[in-house]
């Protein structure tokens, strides 16, 4: 099939056609294998049917074909280099007009109009072809045609020289695509900040290439591209031997380095990233190297150094003001607190009872204020400390219901609590923060409510609702180290609710929901602000998910410290009994049964045992633990003490005195809970456990406690 392009492009006509000895001389010129044969010597070839001149066309490396275009339009020669061209074979075309010889091409009928126009003018056309074979393949051509007169038949010939230039083309296309990604690649480094070298590593670092964007330096790139000038032109000569010693950190292990420095001839700091090249030039290393200006960039660091000095300075002056405020302002506070207290145990009119009541509330409320400007204060200056010393979390929000107790039966509220009892206990933690972060939350929801209820909600983390952990997933792997305690707490009210839009701008510092919140109820602003502050101090976090006329609910965890346990009433194994027992059970791994319903504990013993080398099989509750001992054998047993189904005292019970677990009854059964009372201790092992793992438990007291058990079951 043949496509021809349009005439108007590629088709000569008589001002612009080239015949003639001119035109053979230009074809000569291109094709010098055409050379050897003019036309009239290839026409009277074909008259005189010469046995030499045609075996010798039929082989050469140009196409030839020959049209009798009087005597019916008609193929009469086509060599081998035609079939190679256009794959179809000379039977195929010998005899056969365009038409039926290109059935497939529709512009066939176009081609005979070309062809007629070149008979017409007498004149040689250069004629550039697409040719699509049958298979597909795309191909393009360079076809010249003739007309003649034979002599000897009177007829009217075209001769056509045919040559593929399609790998011409292609080259063609590739180089001028590749000035145009050079064109597009010059305009992009002409618009970028760094200026790329190419240099040799010896004295002076003479250039080899540099990027056309020199001039951001104030250098004229010419002077590199012949080769006057050296890297030192930029760099300056001070900076010479800094650059050879940097130039020294290369190695396998350091391809590339990046320094900074200071061009005293230039007066500019310069960034410089070089790395060593494969090449090399006149027999020295070549190094690439990116420069960049980065003058500005110092000159701005230095003055964001100075702001910020500034700003501490000026940040400390406002918070030893701050400091020194509230001390004068505190003195004289305690003293009218101090009084009126006094006072108000005499004998008072009620008139006077009242208005008693009313100082005292309104100095509470500027020592409320005090202590937060003094709080803030400490915040901005990172001078605010926590103090970890015992403290019983229970007795933390007792405290707190009992304090804000009164304001909640004055508007006819409830205030309640809910203390997992698992929290009564002793860790270590800042009991005047932690008051202080209730206090705060307890107070604004009783502030903000008119009906209802204020419920405040404690329980160890490993309690707290499904959707907590979810909330957190990222957060939840800090709550299993042994050395903490993580508690989470919940504040929750039916009070005026917060818009959506409000819920994170109420914990920036002298922000309120609302300017009207601000006018009705009072208050600075800086109390979520310090409730979030003493939150993450503590290791925790505070968020709140509230809707309008409905109520709010504030959730913050703590990650409070363990007490160090009081020394046992088992005596502790000696290291060497500790080693001995490890090395026999070595090359034949422990196999424990766990019973624990809290999925968190179960992944957090099934983790710990795991690095211990030992086997674990779990289950939920009691029940289960003892149907998987009447099935498996195990070295020790692990009980939860409070579980569905069957709790850990139960199932001990079932297994010490139930006959069908005879051969088990002597298994070692270990407590596992968050109870560690004396009395508890009592009742656990009266009931028939060996020892306790506390909760939460650390990795060492849990391996020591189980070899303890075990050990002692096998003396």
């Amino acid at each position: 099939m043949l496509l021809v392009f349009s005439p108007d492009e590629y088709f000569c006509d008589r001002h612009s056609c080239h015949c003639g000895r001119e035109e053979r001389g230009s074809m000569k010129k291109r094709n010098p294998s055409s050379n050897r044969m003019e036309v009239k010597s290839i026409l009277h070839a074909f008259s005189a049917q010469d046995g030499v001149l045609l075996p010798l066309l039929e082989e050469l490396p140009i196409g030839i074909f020959a049209k009798d275009w009087s005597g019916g339009k008609r193929f009469f020669f086509w060599n081998r280099k035609m079939e190679e061209i256009f794959n179809i074979k000379k039977e195929d075309v010998i005899g056969k007009t365009a038409r039926k010889a290109f059935k497939h091409n529709k512009d066939v009928e176009y081609i005979d109009k070309i062809d007629s126009l070149i008979v017409r003018t007498g004149r040689m056309m250069e004629v550039p072809v697409q040719h699509i074979h049958l298979d597909g393949k795309r191909i393009t051509i360079r076809m010249k045609k003739v007309p003649q007169i034979d002599k000897v038949t009177g007829n009217t010939v075209i001769l056509g020289l045919v040559e593929d230039i399609t790998s011409y083309k292609e080259s063609e296309q590739k180089l001028l695509q590749s000035y145009r990604e050079r064109e597009e690649l010059e305009a992009i480094i002409s618009r970028s900040p760094v200026v790329l070298f190419l240099f040799r590593g010896s004295e002076g670092f003479p250039v080899e290439f540099v990027s056309g964007n020199v001039w951001r330096f104030g250098l004229e790139s010419d002077l590199f591209m012949e080769g006057h000038a050296s890297l030192v032109s930029l760099i300056g000569e001070s900076n010479v031997a800094f650059f050879h010693e940097q130039m020294k950190q290369f190695s396998e292990e350091v391809p590339e380095i990046t320094f900074e420095l200071y061009s005293e001839s230039r007066h500019r700091w310069y960034e410089a990233t070089l790395w060593p090249i494969k090449r090399k030039s006149f027999g020295e290393k070549l190094y690439q190297g990116i420069f960049s200006d980065i003058t500005d960039k110092k000159r701005i660091d230095v003055e964001l150094r100075e702001a910020k000095k500034q700003a501490e300075e000026a940040n400390a002056a406002k918070s030893r003001f701050l400091a020194t405020v509230t001390h004068e302002l505190r003195t004289p506070l305690n003293g009218i607190l101090g009084m009126a207290s006094l006072i108000k145990e005499g004998r008072l009119s009620p008139e006077d009872r009242e208005n008693l009541g009313l100082l005292k509330y309104s100095a509470e409320g500027l020592m409320s204020l005090i202590n937060d400007l003094l709080d803030f204060a400490k915040i901005e200056a990172k001078k605010l400390k926590l103090e970890w010393i015992p403290v019983n979390l229970k007795e933390i929000v007792q405290k707190n219901i009992k304090t804000l107790g009164s304001i909640a039966q004055e508007k006819q509220l409830t205030l309640r609590m809910e203390v997992h009892s698992d929290l009564d206990r002793t860790v270590l933690g800042d009991p005047v923060r932690m008051t202080q972060i209730l206090n705060n939350l307890v107070g604004n929801a009783l502030k903000f409510t008119f009906s209802g209820e204020v419920v405040v909600r404690a329980m160890p983390m490993d309690e707290a609702p499904p959707e907590i952990f979810a909330l957190l997933k990222d957060q939840t792997k800090q709550f299993y180290d042994a050395n903490c305690v993580p508690v989470y707490f919940c504040v929750e009210d039916t009070g005026i609710g917060i818009p959506k839009d409000k819920m994170q701008v109420i914990f920036e510092p002298f922000s309120q929901s609302s300017v009207s919140t601000s006018r009705q109820f009072g208050g600075t602003g800086l109390g979520l602000t310090i409730c979030r502050t003493l939150v993450e101090k503590m290791g925790g976090s505070i968020w709140v998910d509230s809707e309008l006329n409905k109520g709010s609910r504030f959730h913050y965890y703590l990650l409070l410290k363990q007490q160090k346990m009081a020394v046992g009433v088992q005596k502790e194994l000696s290291s060497r009994d500790m080693e001995l027992l490890a090395e026999k059970y070595m090359t034949s791994p422990l196999k424990i049964l766990l019973a624990e319903d809290n999925p968190v504990n179960r992944l957090v013993a099934i983790k710990h045992v795991e690095r211990l080398g030992w086997d674990i099989f779990t289950v939920e509750n009691g029940k289960k633990a003892l149907d998987a001992i009447k099935a498996n054998e195990f070295d020790i047993l692990l009980f939860d003490i409070k579980m569905p189904v069957l709790d850990g005292l139960e199932a001990i019970k079932v297994l010490k005195n139930d006959p069908s677990f005879k051969e088990k009854a002597s298994l070692p059964v270990l407590a596992m809970t968050a109870s560690t009372s004396e009395e508890e201790r009592e009742q656990f092992a009266d009931a028939g456990f060996d020892g306790i793992i506390p909760k939460p438990f650390k990795e060492k007291k849990l391996k020591s406690e189980i070899l303890k058990a075990v050990y002692h079951r096998k003396l």
